[in-house]
């Protein structure tokens, strides 16, 4: 018998004479198959086509597709369906064509292609179809059933003897099956494999009919080994080739992704570039600018602190060039901090004393600018306001600064009030009826922009804006092309308690304190601050000599740098706490570091360190933290 392989090859081969539309690289595209599974199924190689390419290869060859279908052992999905939905009526047409003699058979054509279509899928297939009524008369199957489950022609039909030729697990199986759909009428597909050497596989489809009398069994047996085979293969051919499309699936995807993510990286490089590179040049002009002019500034202002040369008499003493000294210092360490990292430190402010004291710092250049300079202050205000001073006192100078170099004539006013309303905010604004250069919001911008003439007077007021934002307050500047203007600053207000500040709890002079620093500079100013509350003061310059201190006597408190030429801070503090022969295993013990993060924190007090400074820091932040932790202690 002709394979199915060799039927369509010799088909096409047939067609390919008449026409090259039908080699094997164009039939198969028409279809939608590879021309070397096409090849492989002509050559009898164990693959199969589904009964869609089936079909379209019929149509493609001229061949009747349910012929095809049978050859290749299929059979197609509307035979199948009128086949279960009417079986009784299908194996009644067939043993009716049976009786009939073939003229009859030929004149009714009909007959004539229902006979040949039986004929090819009895012979192609192996398939044969059963009738077994529930009482077990007149029980009937073709005679390829038997044949396909190994048994003798004569066998009696039923459905144990279809179980007889089957293996144990099998007919269990059917069993099983047939008992679960039959009750309900409903339908069934049972692969089963057969007692035969080698064994066969079959599928078995059956469902229920009522003829009247009671149900009837009808159902169909195939023959499906050698398709069976070929899908085992094929799934376990499946299975292997999906685990390496897999792994390499996901080794291409994760190089594609890393290459992706280079050409990405690299394109925002390269697009970059440019301006990185002007803004680096711009950083650089405007640091040397700010740093060169802050520099000259500080110079000009110690040269008033020196009596001999005049400067603090005609300015009627230290103090205002002391208050523009101090935010000076300040503009130059938040220059280089990011601001994000500034933490505002609020507290009770006399807003109406910080004006006068800006003023003030100013009268000496506003005289030789022949400017006069006006403080402004609503009777509204209370006294205390509560806010960090130290910031406002930055920004305000910066202002001042700003205006009175840049104030033509007239008078510069600094002017302080609440803004009506529930949530009444403080106002502070300075502002000026002139001025040589307009003054307008991208002087307080960080980048001002390559070729700014104004880059000079940013400097000043650099840091006004990122710390306006650290107070959660809004900054406006007002310009009038060929006048002057005005920069507000919009803050939170909260009017201030009026309690006095946070005092070092004892007599004077009856406190004692150990700071332990090896910096010169900073150990003069704990050491000052801790004085002028009236404390006495001892010095450490390294561990060993603080070990050594804390041995011969008791204090009242310890502050400590954490970076020690030879030991760290954190190691002391444990090794104190651990002494239980040491005066001061109690002694509250104060960081005083420029590393005070939050995870430093948590070391900081597994270390047994009570209280954190974080530097730089103001005299008043190290008193009020002493004064906290020495709240309820009794004295030395």
């Amino acid at each position: 018998m002709i394979t199915f392989g060799d039927y369509i090859r010799n088909k096409r081969l047939e067609l390919l004479e008449g026409d090259k539309a039908y080699s094997l690289r164009q039939v198969s595209q028409r279809i939608g198959v590879e021309p070397s599974y096409l090849s492989k199924i002509e050559r009898g190689l164990p693959v199969t086509l589904s009964e869609e390419k089936i079909v379209a290869l019929a149509g493609e060859l001229g061949i009747d597709a349910d012929y095809l279908l049978a050859l290749g052992g299929k059979i197609s999905d509307d035979v199948q369906r009128i086949i279960k939905n009417r079986p009784e009526l299908f194996a009644r047409i067939v043993r009716e064509m049976q009786r009939m003699p073939d003229a009859v058979i030929e004149e009714k054509t009909f007959f004539q292609s229902m006979a040949a279509t039986l004929d090819r899928l009895h012979d192609l297939a192996s398939i044969g179809a059963f009738r077994f009524p529930a009482n077990g008369e007149a029980a009937f199957w073709t005679e390829q059933v038997p044949r396909i489950l190994g048994l003798a022609p004569d066998t009696p039909p039923s459905l144990a003897a279809i179980g007889s030729g089957l293996a144990a697990e099998s007919a269990e199986r059917l069993l099983r099956v047939t008992g679960e759909h039959l009750s309900g009428y409903g339908a069934y597909r049972c692969e089963v494999r057969t007692l035969t050497n080698p064994p066969a596989t079959l599928l078995v489809w059956g469902c229920a009919e009522d003829a009247g009398s009671g149900p009837v069994h009808l159902g169909i047996v195939q023959d499906v080994t050698h398709y069976a085979a070929l899908r085992d293969q094929i799934r376990s051919a499946r299975d292997e080739l999906q685990l390496k499309v897999d792994e390499q699936h996901t080794e291409i995807a994760t190089s594609i992704r890393k290459l992706n993510e280079e050409i990405r990286r690299r394109h925002l490089l390269e697009i970059n570039l440019q301006v990185v590179n002007r803004k680096i040049a711009r950083q650089a002009k405007e640091q040397k600018l700010f740093f060169r002019k802050h520099a000259f500034e500080l110079r000009s202002l110690m040269t008033r602190l020196d009596p001999a040369g005049g400067g603090a008499q005609s300015d009627g003493g230290m103090k205002p060039a002391i208050d523009r000294i101090l935010p000076k210092i300040d503009d130059l360490g938040d220059f280089l901090t990011d601001p994000e990292a500034i933490v505002p430190t609020l507290a009770d402010t006399d807003v109406h004393r910080l004006l006068e004291d800006v003023r003030s710092a100013f009268a000496f250049d506003a005289e030789e600018a022949g400017l006069s300079l006006i403080t402004a202050v609503s009777p509204s205000l209370p006294a205390m306001v509560r806010t960090d001073e130290r910031r406002l006192r930055q920004m305000l100078t910066a202002l001042m600064e700003l205006f009175v170099a840049n104030t033509e004539w007239g008078a510069v006013q600094l002017s302080a009030c609440v803004s009506p309303g529930p949530e009444g905010r403080l106002v502070l604004s300075v502002s000026a009826p002139s001025a040589k250069v307009p003054v307008d919001e991208t002087l307080f911008s960080a980048d001002p922009g390559d070729g700014d003439d104004r880059l000079s007077l940013s400097g000043p007021v650099r840091m006004v804006a990122p710390l306006t934002r650290l107070l959660d307050g809004d900054l406006t500047v007002n310009h009038t092309p060929g006048a002057g203007g005005s920069v507000v600053l919009s803050l939170p207000f909260e009017e201030g308690s009026g309690q006095e500040p946070a005092a070092i709890p004892g007599d004077k002079v009856s406190r004692a304190a150990l700071v332990v620093e090896d910096a010169p500079y900073n150990r003069l100013f704990a050491r000052r601050a801790m004085e002028r509350t009236g404390f006495e003061v001892a010095e450490a310059v390294s561990g060993a000599e603080a070990e050594a201190r804390l041995r011969e006597r008791r204090f009242d408190v310890i502050l400590l740098d954490i970076q020690l030429p030879d030991i760290d801070g954190t190691e002391l503090a444990k090794a104190l706490r651990a002494d239980r022969e040491s005066p001061n295993r109690e002694t509250p013990v104060i960081a005083v570091t420029a590393h005070a993060d939050l995870s430093d924190q948590d070391e900081f007090l597994r270390a047994g360190i009570d209280g954190i400074v974080t530097k730089p820091y103001e005299m008043e932040d190290l008193v009020a933290e002493v004064a906290r932790l020495l709240a309820d202690r009794p004295q030395s």
